[in-house]
């Protein structure tokens, strides 16, 4: 798999009838090892390993809940009392992020109202902060410490 832009972690990589698998501690099973599996998983170790995000507070791939169209988010982190705090998009390294990037995640956030969404093919890294108050989204500097996080989410007012 192509290096990334996100410190190594030690994947469990195996191969089951004959295709390569890596173990997701998320879903607690082996999932299909695709560009875009390798970039959620490398993404959300960062996330729970060098930010603090709580392993508990991160579900993976569910369908988002008002779609129509059978639509999965990558990841959803929960903060305190349930509420949304980020959804996550993962892309393959070869695929850029970019506008139509920016309006899935978005559409998916039209339910959940999450005031982070942060989206990362493993080399580029975007995550917007949303304002309900003025809608406007304003791109970060970097990606937010968890505690950074819960501090957003204090004070977004949805």
């Amino acid at each position: 798999m192509k290096p990334l832009h996100l410190p190594s972690y030690p994947a469990l990589i195996e191969e089951q009838s004959g295709r390569s698998v890596i173990y997701d501690v998320y879903r607690q099973s082996m999932v299909a090892l695709t560009p875009e599996e390798w970039v959620r998983q490398h993404f959300l170790h960062y996330l729970s390993d060098h930010l603090g995000y709580p392993r508990l507070s991160i579900q993976v791939e569910s369908l988002v809940a008002s779609s129509i169209r059978q639509d999965r988010f990558d990841a959803m982190i929960y903060g305190p009392g349930g509420r949304v705090l980020a959804l996550i998009e993962c892309k393959a390294p070869e695929v850029p992020l970019s506008q139509d990037t920016v309006n899935q995640i978005s559409r998916y956030n039209a339910h959940y109202h999450a005031p982070l969404l942060m989206m990362t093919n493993g080399l580029t890294h975007l995550v917007l902060q949303i304002d309900y108050a003025t809608a406007t989204a304003k791109p970060l500097a970097e990606i937010p410490s968890y505690q950074r996080a819960l501090d957003i989410l204090q004070t977004s007012k949805v």
